[in-house]
């Protein structure tokens, strides 16, 4: 079983870490409401890590909004510098230094290694009930159902 330890909630003052304050705010304009960017694009790509970790039905999601397993904060903030960073003509060398490339490229295998549910990330200690992996239902001996679907029999004369 996966160790639980806290979520942690992504934010715009995290992406300092990741770029020079003045690049960050070249590259992360207000808006007409006073809104940044990054305001807007760190909800949108939580949700697409929240939703990797629901599809790879291995752990279940923290129940506070906004937050992802610590290992993939990293990762998290590196496709959203990507993002700030692409929409700036200037930028263009670093987003396509073969770095920073690397950087998005293994940010992105971990995102498709947990949605397929080859990886497992750091169980949330406020794990919401509704998303609770399924496995083998109760009094399926030979785990022949998972989540309501036959997997044929299994032979287990050998074992």
């Amino acid at each position: 079983m996966s160790q639980k330890i806290a979520s942690v909630v992504a934010d715009a003052k995290k992406l300092e870490a990741f770029l020079q304050i003045m690049v960050l705010n070249a590259a992360n304009p207000m808006d007409a409401q006073g809104a940044k960017r990054a305001d807007n694009l760190l909800p949108i790509e939580v949700a697409r890590f929240r939703g990797a970790i629901a599809t790879g039905n291995r752990v279940a999601l923290s129940a506070t909004a906004l937050t992802i397993p610590p290992e993939a904060e990293k990762h998290l903030l590196v496709i959203v510098c990507q993002s700030l960073a692409t929409s700036v003509p200037q930028l263009s060398e670093f987003v396509q230094s073969d770095r920073f490339k690397d950087m998005v490229d293994k940010a992105e295998d971990w995102l498709e290694a947990v949605r397929k549910g080859e990886l497992v990330p750091t169980a949330p200690i406020d794990p919401d009930t509704a998303t609770v992996p399924s496995g083998p239902e109760w009094g399926d001996l030979y785990g022949q159902e998972v989540a309501g679907k036959s997997l044929g029999k299994i032979d287990v004369s050998t074992d």
